[in-house]
């Protein structure tokens, strides 16, 4: 672990963290005064861990101490987001959302390291900290998460189009803090919820700027339509019971909860 690092520009921003760039082939994600040195810590794990399977993950040069907070250090992906590349020219947004499917896919055919927590405690997890907006129907939407007795699939757990990187090689794949060992078909529920659901949900789409929900519509069902047909495991019905947990859960995130709490009412009808 190495300390004393000269930081240049900010070249991004999410919720729990920005990057900066450290001289011209790494960058320094640098957390947010309200996100706990642990979780960075776990990420950096986590992609590590998820890289060495082979997928397209950035590499993990270094933790390291900076202003008294845990930062790391990660070779630096040159290129737009996918999400940008869309906004740019709208016209991409359906073969994007295919190929946004084919590397989802990729993602579920390796085996999940068993560094990775359990999806199921994540959401649990995540159900138990939105009990202020689920009220009575908290202990509900836990009993409702199944214990899979399937071989567990790699869950990215935050794939959407600003986390992919479209480099000179390739899309690569970022910010794996939510990882975990869990079932498909709930990967690609909170997938498309982070592209708002198909129009039911475009406030939960805070990271995808700038705002363009005709794009995101058209890339959410083209994914969807290909994710669909390359998961053999796939099932509309438990698709859309999955989509209600995760709304449940994504409650706990800080978002506007309205949107949230409607997909999660859904389940009553």
């Amino acid at each position: 672990m190495s300390d004393g690092l000269t930081l240049g520009r900010v070249i991004g921003r999410g919720a729990r963290s920005t990057v900066h760039a450290l001289g011209r082939e790494r960058v320094v994600k640098v957390p947010l005064p309200n996100t706990p040195d642990a979780w960075i810590r776990c990420e950096a794990e986590f992609s590590a861990a998820v890289r060495s399977l082979g997928l397209p993950v950035p590499e993990v040069h270094d933790l390291a101490v900076h202003d008294g907070r845990l930062v790391v250090v990660y070779e630096r992906i040159r290129g737009r987001s996918m999400w940008l590349r869309i906004c740019d020219q709208p016209s991409t947004a359906v073969p994007m959302g295919e190929l946004l499917a084919q590397l989802h896919l990729l993602v579920m055919t390796r085996t999940p390291p068993m560094a990775l927590p359990r999806q199921r405690d994540r959401l649990a997890c995540k159900i138990r900290m939105s009990a202020a907006e689920l009220g009575d129907d908290t202990e509900r939407a836990v009993a409702r998460l199944p214990y899979s007795s399937s071989p567990l699939q790699l869950c990215h757990g935050d794939l959407h189009p600003g986390n992919v990187i479209m480099s000179a090689d390739g899309p690569v794949l970022l910010d794996w803090f939510d990882a975990s060992r869990g079932i498909a078909v709930a990967d690609v529920a909170r997938s498309s919820i982070l592209m708002g659901a198909g129009g039911r949900a475009d406030s939960s789409m805070p990271h995808l700027m700038p705002h363009d929900r005709q794009a995101a519509r058209a890339l959410h069902d083209s994914y969807l339509g290909a994710v669909s047909n390359g998961l053999a495991s796939f099932d509309h019905d438990e698709f859309a019971g999955w989509v209600r947990l995760e709304a449940a859960a994504r409650l706990a995130e800080g978002f506007p909860p309205e949107d949230m709490l409607s997909l999660w009412r859904a389940s009553d009808h």
